[in-house]
């Protein structure tokens, strides 16, 4: 069989178009899989530099807070037992360090004061004496730098300050320490602590403790603005969410809101772990594949 000269010229013509078409989509796949692994980099280089420069802040004054409480008490410009000017010394660091949720003191005997912040319009003071199963809780409401006492009240309680871990090693060593919690007197809530001894007269007078609620990290996770639907989270070493962006949880109810949070740093940690170096590791759903392909999402691998 004869190919004309037309057919040949025509079919020359055609197989060059279509090379050039492949060569050219190729060409252009290749690149937007390398801007958009670039943009992708560079938008999680800026979000860890925030995150990272927001937990420096909180860790400074967080030192600085518990330095300048130390201080005053080894030095013995005040008396930890002093009600009146050791409220007085907390409350004026829980102003003077935003980020700071609570300034704390344990006693050996089991008593226990502290100055905690309600978000940024409110102070508490919390005092149990001599471990005994009540706690006094004096409110006090915020306008500006000026405080204004709001009402006292009582409630039963079984915290005990000497069984919790911050106090029991802290107690145990010369240096402070970080440590994690949830347990607090007035119920459960996240929370990061630095802690430590304090000795007074070569004798040790408890244990000062400057705590910081993960909420306030949670609800600045959630005015990062990671594309549409994505977040910023935070793990420690071992791969558990430390921090994740606050939802509204009272619209969602605590039990669903915990869940929510916990599945999506499950995802998170689990992309995370599957992540490929040097490769866009973007993908679409399974529910696309399976709409695509006509078939099961559970026959998916």
């Amino acid at each position: 069989m004869r190919i004309g000269i037309r057919s040949a010229v025509s079919g020359l013509v055609l197989a060059s178009i279509i090379v050039s078409a492949v060569g050219v989509h190729l060409l252009w796949w290749r690149t937007a899989q390398q801007i958009s692994q670039t943009l992708a980099d560079t938008i999680n280089d800026q979000i860890v530099s925030a995150v990272g420069d927001e937990l420096q802040s909180i860790t400074t004054e967080t030192k600085s807070a518990f330095t300048a409480v130390r201080t005053l008490l080894v030095e013995n410009v005040i008396d930890a037992r002093d009600a009146n000017k050791r409220e007085f010394v907390f409350l004026s660091q829980l102003q003077a360090q935003p980020t700071i949720s609570w300034v704390a003191f344990g006693f050996p005997d089991r008593s226990f004061f502290a100055a905690h912040k309600l978000g940024n319009t409110a102070i508490e003071m919390l005092d149990i004496a001599g471990g005994e199963p009540k706690l006094r809780i004096d409110q006090y409401e915020l306008d500006g730098m000026d405080v204004a006492f709001k009402d006292r009240r009582l409630e039963p309680t079984n915290y005990s300050v000497t069984d919790q871990e911050w106090y029991r090693e802290a107690s145990k060593s010369d240096d402070e320490r970080w440590f994690t919690l949830t347990t607090h007197p007035g119920g459960e809530r996240p929370a990061v602590a630095l802690a430590g001894a304090i000795d007074v007269n070569q004798k040790r007078a408890g244990v000062l403790a400057i705590i910081i609620e993960l909420t306030r990290v949670s609800n600045f996770l959630s005015q990062l603005t990671v594309g549409k639907s994505a977040g910023a989270f935070i793990l420690d070493r071992d791969g558990a969410a430390i921090a994740a962006p606050d939802a509204e949880a009272a619209s969602v109810g605590q039990a669903n809101f915990e869940w929510v949070v916990e599945a999506i740093s499950d995802m998170a940690i689990r992309k995370a772990r599957e992540h490929i170096p040097g490769r866009n590791n973007c993908s679409w759903g399974k529910f696309v594949h399976a709409a695509v392909n006509m078939r099961r999402l559970e026959d998916l691998a």
